[in-house]
Parts: C-alpha cells; structure tokens; sequence
C-alpha cells in the first residue's frame, strides 16, 4: 500500500487516466473528487460490500419462500401492508385520480 500525505486542492494520480482531487478535510474526515473514465467503475468499499452481501443472501432465497411473499402480498387488501407487519410507516396513499381531458 502506497500511503500519501495531500492537502485540500492537491491530487493523486493512477495511471494516465484517474486522478482523485482533495476537495477538503476536516473533523477527520476527507472529501474526494474522482476523475475517470466513464467506464471506469468507482465505488465506495461499503457499497461494494453490501451488494455482495445482498448477492449471497439473495442465492439462499427458494422460489417457494419468495412465491409464499408474493402470495401474502396479494392478499393485502388494496395494496396495503397490514399494521402488525409494518411499525412507524404512514399508511397507503390512495392512487392518484386520473386527469379528464376535455376537448
């Protein structure tokens, strides 16, 4: 690992084509600016780590178990979460009323 002390207004460069800005530090922390090509992917590690998490819980899931949720879904009626399942969230909004034209 390369470890590199900047200041607010330097920057970094990675090969010829990425360059990460030092936009400001303070408290700690540090905001970067990244310069790269667009495909380039840039994320941010946790990102990263939550999507793999999410990947591997997701190849647990059985088509039955996630048959069963569709199924209990569809039986709320209107669309609407049953209290006991869903705490602090405001209820259903009814859908819009369509807009008549008039000619």
């Amino acid at each position: 690992m390369l470890v590199i002390k900047r200041r607010a207004g330097q920057s970094v460069l990675i090969g010829e084509n990425i360059e990460v800005h030092v936009l400001e530090s303070s408290s700690g922390r540090v905001k970067l600016g990244i310069t790269a090509p667009r495909e380039t992917v840039v994320l941010r590690k946790e990102v990263l780590l939550t999507r793999e998490q999410n990947l591997i819980a997701a190849q647990g899931t059985t088509p039955e178990a996630v048959k069963r949720l569709l199924n209990g879904i569809q039986a709320w009626p209107h669309g609407r979460q049953p209290t006991h399942f869903v705490k602090n969230l405001p209820p259903t909004a009814p859908p819009p009323e369509e807009s008549k034209q008039t000619d």
